[in-house]
This record gives structure tokens, C-alpha cells and sequence, in this order.
């Protein structure tokens, strides 16, 4: 590998650590322009696939990964985004699943990587599976606000709605800047005929963002139902 290469693939995962994705994405497809040898190329493919993956270009990043993971079958962090691209994409979630359980044989103890699973375990309609998935993400790392993001959505279809608040509920004291998540635990709590605990919920979304009109929406409309 030479200098110029690790300089340049360096210079892209700083990037991507910063926020930067365009530039880094700029950076990586520099890289893939000249020749490279299959572990190198793997790297690339993986580090740009989850770049474009971020970026909304879906499509590009499945095919990015694909593409690593054929070439070299040993990086978790390629098959565990590619799971999470395909589930994006919608259209083989079975793929999706299969390359999450590949990312857990290479790394077992990979708390990113159930996530991950259990989010395409979810997309699959495979609710215990996801559960399972997220639970033992937790055990591995506690405070994971994704995984209990995760987990409670997939007790609220499961019909476990007292389970599911408690969890988003423990999630949102970890990331209480989660706008959407207030949103959705104010309708469980609707769910749950707790009228006062949703106008709370409701109005915690109007306070990261008072202009949202869904929060808007919901409290209007749970402020009418209670009388």
C-alpha cells in the first residue's frame, strides 16, 4: 500500500469522523480511479459505501458494498452497512438479514452491528428476532439509544405497549434531542388513553422545534379529544 493511499484514505475517515461526507466521498472515489488491489479496494468500497449510504444514495451504496464484500468477506463493518442499505432500499430484505447474521459470525460482540440486524429483522416482519437483536445489543451496551429506539418500536407492534413507552422513554433520557421520538411516544401515549403524558410529549417535539406541523397536529388533536 503506499504512502499517497494512506495519506488520502486517512484524510477520508477524518472527514467522515468530522461530519465532512462530501469531501471524504470526493476523497474516496479519488482513491478508486487508479488500480487497486482487492483488500485495498475493499476498504474503499466499504468506507465509501457507508458514506453514500449517509447521503441518501441508497442504491450506490448497495451496489459499493456489494462490491466489497466480494472482495474481501472479512469486514464486519461492510456486511452490517450493506444490511442496513438494503433495508433502506426495501427490495431484498432477506439479503438485508443474511448479511447482518454475516457481520455477527465475523464480530459477535458488535453492538452496531444487532442493530442493524434487528432493524432488518423488524423491516422483515421477524419481530422476536428483532427483540432478541436489540436486547442483547443492550447488554453489550447499555446506554445505546438506537437499540432502544429500535426495541420499543418493535414491542409497540408486538402489542406491548406499556413495554414499548418504558423503553423510549429510558431512550429520550439519553437523546432527548429527538424530535421525531417525542412524537411517537406522545401517540403510544394516546394509545395508552394517558391524555396528559402525550400533550407532554407533544409539547417537548414543540420544544426542539415549535414550527413542526405534525407535533402541532397531534397536540391540536389530542387537546380536542381530552375536552
Amino acid at each position: 500500500m503506499s504512502n499517497d493511499f494512506a495519506e488520502l484514505f486517512q484524510s477520508a475517515l477524518l472527514d467522515v469522523q468530522s461530519g465532512e461526507l462530501e469531501a471524504a466521498e470526493v476523497t474516496l472515489n479519488q482513491l478508486l480511479s487508479d488500480p487497486l488491489q482487492g483488500e485495498a479496494e475493499a476498504a474503499v468500497c466499504a468506507l465509501l459505501g457507508m458514506v453514500e449510504m449517509y447521503l441518501g444514495k441508497t442504491d450506490l451504496a448497495v451496489t459499493r458494498l456489494q462490491r466489497s464484500v466480494k472482495l474481501s468477506d472479512g469486514f464486519a463493518d461492510a456486511h452490517t452497512n450493506l444490511c442496513c442499505a438494503l433495508r433502506l432500499q426495501g427490495k431484498d430484505l432477506e439479503a438485508a438479514v443474511r448479511h447482518g447474521r454475516r457481520a455477527l459470525e465475523i464480530r459477535p460482540d458488535f453492538p452496531a452491528g444487532l442493530l442493524n440486524l434487528g432493524n432488518a429483522y423488524d423491516a422483515y416482519g421477524a419481530l422476536n428476532e428483532a427483540v432478541a437483536c436489540f436486547v442483547e445489543a443492550l447488554k453489550l451496551q447499555p446506554e445505546f439509544p438506537e437499540a432502544l429506539f429500535g426495541l420499543g418500536d418493535t414491542l409497540r407492534a408486538l402489542g406491548k405497549l406499556e413495554g414499548a413507552i418504558e423503553t423510549y422513554l429510558q431512550a429520550l433520557g439519553l437523546r432527548p434531542d429527538v424530535l421525531e421520538a417525542f412524537i411517537v411516544l406522545g401517540d403510544m401515549l394516546v394509545e395508552a388513553e394517558d391524555s396528559e403524558g402525550a400533550i407532554s410529549a407533544y409539547q417537548a417535539a414543540l420544544n426542539i422545534d415549535p414550527e413542526n406541523v405534525e407535533a402541532h397536529r397531534s397536540l391540536s388533536h389530542c387537546l380536542q379529544k381530552r375536552g
